[in-house]
């Protein structure tokens, strides 16, 4: 989903006076959170891409096989194995970005969002209604959709957590 399209289901299911840059500013704080509390937490493995570098440790993935780089790739190559240690076979391929660039009024509505398919619509759809109830102090109507918004975020965040690893911390454990 697009920045354009959780702008235009929101207003749709739930006409508001709120500003299309408020609500962008809503939607970059949830993306935000969620890079933050969940896609940061756990193993993502996206596609390698042959326009950009990569340092010693980093991991991509090609052909569902997942791969850490055991000698940087200073210079942007097509996929050369010589480069990479294959760790594990993948069920998906991610498309979730390294960091999270901050949305604004001057971003691309364009922009996809960083929840896929088929959890994006309910996330951001409740996360905006919850932004527009408590602005308007309809306090039952915020409590409803914050229901079903956590209902949404926890169903992405499971989904999440049973098809990524969650990043081990611990290397060692002493007793």
């Amino acid at each position: 989903m697009t920045i354009q399209g959780a702008l235009d289901r929101a207003d749709l299911l739930k006409p508001n006076m709120q500003s299309a840059a408020f609500k962008v500013g809503y939607l970059a704080q949830l993306d935000a959170i969620i890079h933050n509390e969940l896609i940061s937490k756990h193993e993502i493995w996206n596609e390698y891409d042959s326009s950009k570098t990569y340092a010693a440790g980093e991991r991509a993935a090609n052909d569902f096989i997942g791969y850490i780089c055991i000698s940087a790739i200073d210079t942007a190559e097509d996929w050369n194995a010589d480069h990479w240690r294959p760790v594990k076979a993948l069920a998906v391929m991610d498309h979730f970005p390294d960091s999270f660039t901050q949305y604004n009024s001057d971003t691309d509505p364009g922009t996809e969002l960083l929840v896929p398919f088929p959890y994006d619509e309910d996330v951001y759809t409740f996360w905006l209604f919850c932004k527009i109830d408590i602005q308007n102090q309809e306090i039952e109507k915020y409590t409803n959709d914050r229901l079903l918004f956590q209902q949404a975020y926890e169903s992405f965040s499971d989904w999440l957590t049973r098809t990524h690893m969650p990043i081990s911390r611990a290397r060692q454990i002493r007793l």
